[in-house]
């Protein structure tokens, strides 16, 4: 099964692809997709459909997750159009499954508590299933923590 995590930012996606088998986890692809900031609002949509959409379809995604704002944080109207884009590219693509996920249900699904959740970010705490865990960015490890999420759906 191929999952992938998002975690979008004002000027960037950053995705996780992971590939589950019988015996292991891979990680296949761990990235990120900038926003051109030459195109206008509707056209950076447009381009983050298309490019995340052709992702999802060449790498035959079977569930997905995003990690969605917190309800408590000033929100960045950027962050949550992508959002909804991507919750859009889920809803018409062939993916199986998705979730949205906050750092409540995230934690939940990999089965830590949520008090955790920024130690792993910061690396006071390492994840031991996930391979050189400490190298990768926050954002990154958001990605990768979503889509080892969506695995439990």
């Amino acid at each position: 099964m191929r999952t992938i995590g998002f975690r979008a930012s004002p000027t960037e996606i950053t995705y996780c692809i992971v590939e589950t088998n019988e015996s292991d986890t891979n990680i296949l692809v761990i990235d990120k997709l900038i926003i051109p900031k030459s195109l206008n609002t509707p056209e950076q949509l447009k381009f983050v459909r298309n490019t995340l959409l052709d992702i999802i379809n060449q790498n035959f995604i079977e569930r997905a997750g995003i990690r969605i704002t917190e309800s408590v944080t000033q929100p960045s109207i950027e962050r949550i159009s992508f959002e909804a884009i991507i919750q859009e590219i889920l809803a018409s693509s062939f993916v199986e499954k998705y979730f949205l996920g906050q750092t409540s249900n995230i934690s939940s699904k990999l089965g830590f508590k949520r008090e955790d959740f920024k130690h792993y970010l910061k690396n006071d705490l390492d994840i031991e299933y996930i391979p050189n865990w400490k190298k990768f960015s926050e954002k990154e490890k958001e990605s990768l923590l979503v889509a080892y999420a969506a695995q439990k759906l």
